[in-house]
């Protein structure tokens, strides 16, 4: 049987990150600009971080009036990965996120396409469980991952 998934709570955006003082700003931001009347809740896990990303991040909160949650945790050696990270912000905004919420997760070196939010939400709306999307890396940032990992991404 088909059916529309109702979307009764604004949604949930989830950001694991380590050390982005310098990229979280613009990733926040980015996600401000989001087309449509769904209003979202960032929660932030900081994993380790040991920079002024929590600073820079209530500063974009305090000029945009966006709803910010951080969370700090510091994971022992073996956990220290982005895996971990994201499972843990994951379980924090299920915690937060009303009855109805979507949760979405992004990256904080990363800025979302405009209608990013839009467009996942029309999907679980229109009965997709989940919604993935392709993550554009940056020149920069191309150069610095090793060979075989731009050799597996290419294989998937």
């Amino acid at each position: 049987m088909d059916s529309i998934a109702p979307q009764t709570a604004n949604p949930v955006i989830v950001v694991p990150l380590r050390n982005e003082e310098a990229l979280i700003g613009a990733c926040l931001s980015a996600i401000v600009r989001q087309h449509g009347p769904d209003a979202p809740h960032v929660v932030l896990l900081l994993n380790n971080t040991t920079d002024g990303t929590a600073r820079v991040a209530h500063d974009v909160a305090r000029s945009t009036n966006l709803r910010l949650t951080v969370h700090h945790h510091i994971f022992p050696l073996p956990d220290q990965t982005a895996g971990h990270a994201r499972r843990m912000a994951m379980q924090r905004a299920v915690a937060a996120a009303q009855p109805g919420a979507a949760l979405l997760c992004t990256d904080a070196d990363g800025q979302v396409a405009p209608d990013w939010l839009a467009a996942n939400l029309f999907h679980m709306r229109h009965g997709a469980d989940a919604v993935a999307g392709q993550a554009v890396i940056s020149p920069v940032d191309a150069a610095a991952i090793p060979a075989a990992l731009h050799a597996a991404d290419a294989r998937e």
